[in-house]
């Protein structure tokens, strides 16, 4: 458990109030497949894009962080996200990871690069793992029996204008994490509401 001077953190994309609701359609359009009760959901107020976990980390690290970030997003524009399909991770097969992925990975990879050289510079670790940009649905309390069948999978295209990303303490519960909004950076031409 993180001290009172270390909290658990990870910088992300909070999602609109309108992705949130698409993901709550989805999850009920599969609410009768063999496997759902074997999910644990995500609740909609945790539902976010993971741009880089960091883990058990001081706060003075996170001070240094959103300055680094700063300065480093000041060029990254804002841009569209836009949901695409269900996918699995690790794979079909495998499952322990059901997501929806985003259509236009490109921009959103630009901006976790630009997150993951914040980090760097200050003495963090980079993102070591191939970045796949996807909203986490929920998690599988046991693998499935069989593959799962996504093959309807598709996914209203709901999207929403992405003009800052997020540094989030997390709070391990016994009834789920709690994120809170530790610090907030614009993209550019943005400005950040508080």
């Amino acid at each position: 458990m993180a001290g009172d001077d270390r909290v658990r953190a990870f910088v992300a994309i909070a999602v609109s109030r309108k992705i949130r609701e698409a993901l709550g359609r989805v999850r009920e359009a599969v609410a009768d497949r063999p496997w759902a009760s074997d999910v644990r959901w995500t609740a909609p107020e945790n539902q976010h894009l993971t741009l880089h976990f960091l883990g058990d980390v001081e706060r003075s690290f996170c001070t240094s962080l959103l300055r680094e970030m700063e300065h480093r997003l000041a060029d990254v524009a804002a841009f569209e996200l836009q949901l695409c399909d269900l996918v699995a991770f690790p794979s079909t097969r495998r499952p322990r990871v059901i997501a929806a992925r985003i259509a236009d990975e490109e921009s959103t990879s630009r901006l976790a690069e630009a997150v993951d050289a914040a980090v760097r510079s200050i003495g963090g670790d980079g993102g070591e793992r191939r970045f796949r940009p996807h909203i986490t649905l929920g998690r599988f309390r046991t693998p499935p029996r069989r593959p799962l069948d996504l093959s309807d999978r598709a996914i209203e295209p709901e999207a929403m204008t992405v003009h800052e990303v997020v540094l989030f303490r997390s709070e391990l519960r016994p009834n789920g994490a709690t994120h809170t909004a530790m610090g907030r950076v614009a993209l550019a031409g943005t400005a950040v509401e508080d």
